[in-house]
């Protein structure tokens, strides 16, 4: 049974309304699907749910750094590519002509004067991405990507970020994005540098129970209002014409950096669960900062056990944890053995990011069988995993996750360090482990379905893709204050449309 919006949020029919253009959809995808450029066509004006894996740090492109930079009269450091404050270097009122004459006028040159020459921006943009990027002795591209982060300096705005992300998830037809931010991290810190090293995380939880969440939560929510209304005015979101990014719904996860001293991941883990809970623009919280690092390693464990603890006071806050973003090599084999399986068991993760090694855990097919009785879905990002771990086609777990019934979306996890969009890797899911057009359909509905988003699901059976009683036959009314009373139906009921029209549209071009 499909569904196939005719007015408003009201009529709905069933059986097989439509069935010929989601065929000729799917006849029109196996035509092009062995020609890249043909196919990036396709999946570009295909709907796609949400991207449910970003980091907004991570989430704008090198031109926007050196952008913001300009904006603010920063200079570029010549010797580490990244942007700083002023003061900056003086440039002579004639410099020389020669190319990359700059660097020869002094180490920190004013970036307005450095996009003028374009082999400086190219090497700024190479530093700042993974752009060009080859290997060589000492040099990786784990490596190349977590130290870009150091290079982008502070004249970034969130809002400006924010809306460039939100405006190219609207132009690829995302409906939702789910955005990894830190708000209130100075109030954080303060309480945080207050706490003993030695003590566990249950009586650091103890310790953080004594003190009045309000202050954090006004400092963190003021950043919010801030970063959300920047966003929409350079969106016009409120104007006559408003640009693509306002129509896509978005969720904030708050962030827990995993490489920090325990005390500190104590009260961001804490923090984190009270703003998500006290504030329905933050859907949930993540651990963030890479798994492979050695005091992630070792805490790996207290980690899990502060999460877990704060999930169960909080029940109705959405955990989504980094696990599993490991490589075999890259770690010692026993580091490969647990983490996806505690951050289910223990931190009570209701979606597991990355999750690259989960066929070197203990008993791994017993761990797929949880993975999917418990509907745990798995962010499957391949362009960084890739990039990241080197996990690349038939390496990569993604067709497993797919053959043992694990609940799976795709994400881009830092799309303008990598270089990449949704559409990306929707295209690199085809091309590398041959999707059909079924398959990409039911990845688009995960997106939603998964999505920390209030309210019911639109649908009963998230595999067969069976709608709720109320929205199964031609019941308007019923349907309609069904969709009404619950946000995640209702964005699932905007997908729904935009593939009826996608297909009609595919359609109407075969004949």
């Amino acid at each position: 049974m499909r569904i196939a919006a005719i007015i408003g949020l009201g009529l709905v029919l069933s059986g097989c309304v439509g069935a010929i253009p989601e065929e000729d959809a799917a006849l029109t995808f196996d035509r092009v699907k062995d020609s890249p450029p043909r196919l990036r066509a396709f999946l570009a004006m295909m709907p796609k749910g949400a991207d449910l894996h970003i980091h907004l740090s991570g989430a704008a492109y090198a031109e926007s750094n050196l952008a913001a930079g300009v904006a603010a009269g920063y200079c570029l450091d010549i010797a580490t590519m990244r942007i700083v404050a002023p003061p900056c270097a003086k440039i002579p009122d004639s410099p020389p002509k020669t190319p990359c004459s700059l660097q020869k006028l002094g180490d920190k040159p004013p970036l307005e004067a450095v996009m003028a020459e374009q082999c400086l921006v190219d090497r700024a943009i190479d530093a700042q991405s993974l752009r060009n990027f080859v290997a060589a002795p000492g040099v990786n591209a784990h490596d190349q990507f977590f130290n870009s982060f150091a290079k982008f300096g502070d004249s970034r705005q969130p809002g400006l970020m924010l809306a460039e992300e939100l405006n190219r998830a609207g132009r690829q037809q995302v409906r939702h994005i789910e955005v990894m931010a830190t708000f209130g991290s100075q109030e954080i810190a303060k309480v945080a540098a207050t706490l003993p090293a030695t003590d566990g995380p249950e009586a650091l939880l103890a310790r953080l129970d004594q003190t009045d969440p309000a202050a954090f939560l006004a400092a963190a929510q003021s950043e919010l209002d801030q970063t959300l209304a920047m966003a929409r005015a350079q969106m016009g979101c409120d104007g006559s014409q408003p640009q693509p990014g306002c129509a896509v719904s978005l969720r904030f996860l708050q962030q827990i950096t995993r490489t920090s001293a325990l005390p500190t991941v104590a009260a961001q883990t804490w923090f984190g669960f009270q703003l998500a809970a006290a504030d329905p623009r933050v859907g949930g919280i993540n651990i963030v900062s890479p798994e492979d690092n050695f005091v992630a390693l070792r805490d790996y464990g207290q980690h899990m056990s502060l999460i877990g603890t704060m999930a169960d006071r909080f029940p109705q806050v959405g955990v989504s944890l980094h696990a599993g973003e490991l490589a075999f090599g890259l770690v010692a084999p026993e580091q490969l053995r647990s983490h996806i399986r505690d951050a289910v068991l223990i931190g009570r993760a209701q979606r597991i990011g990355h999750g690259v090694d989960v066929m070197y855990e203990d008993d791994p097919y017993g761990l797929l069988d949880l993975l999917a009785r418990q509907g745990v879905a798995v962010e499957i990002n391949l362009t960084s995993n890739d990039l990241i771990l080197g996990v690349r086609g038939a390496d990569h777990p993604f067709a497993i996750y797919l053959e043992e019934g694990v609940p799976t979306t795709l994400s881009t996890d830092d799309e303008g360090v990598s270089r990449i969009d949704l559409t990306q890797e929707y295209l690199r899911a085809v091309l590398e482990h041959g999707l059909d057009y079924a398959d990409l359909k039911a990845l688009s509905r995960r997106g939603l379905e998964y999505a920390f988003l209030p309210g019911a699901s639109l649908w009963a059976d998230p595999v067969a893709w069976e709608p709720v009683a109320p929205c199964a036959e031609a019941e308007a009314p019923a349907c309609g204050s069904f969709l009404a009373a619950n946000e995640k139906a209702r964005r699932q009921w905007e997908l729904e449309q935009a593939f009826d029209a996608f297909e009609q549209a595919v359609s109407s071009q075969r004949r």
